[in-house]
């Protein structure tokens, strides 16, 4: 996995960098599919503890989304959040024959 030639995060939480992110690619062309989210998995079990917060409440979120263009394989990205800062990674080997255009068409639309 490798971080995007630029860096891309925010200082908000998780669920509105995703929505940001979303947005952005949607106006791309490109589709989305949330396939895993912490928080949801988490919620099946209790007595968790969280490396960073403890058993105090936790905002910790790990999201993974796969990105759709029109004729190519999924594109994998993995936001991250943590004390109402976001970070996103992407990564090419992820999935077996993703096309690079893809990943230059996520790009082009994270910097606008």
């Amino acid at each position: 996995m490798y971080t995007l030639s630029r860096t891309y995060g925010c200082r908000c939480r998780c669920d509105q960098f995703i929505k940001r992110i979303e947005d952005q690619l949607s106006q791309a062309g490109l589709r989305t599919r949330q396939t895993f989210a912490l928080n949801t998995a988490r919620q099946a079990r209790t007595g968790l503890l969280c490396p960073h917060h403890g058993w105090n409440d936790c905002d910790c979120q790990i999201v993974v989304l796969l990105v759709y263009g029109c004729l190519h394989e999924p594109f994998s990205l993995v936001v991250y959040g943590n004390d109402g800062q976001s970070w996103l990674s992407m990564s090419e080997d992820a999935l077996p024959g993703v096309d690079p255009i893809i990943s230059a068409a996520i790009e082009q639309a994270l910097q606008s």
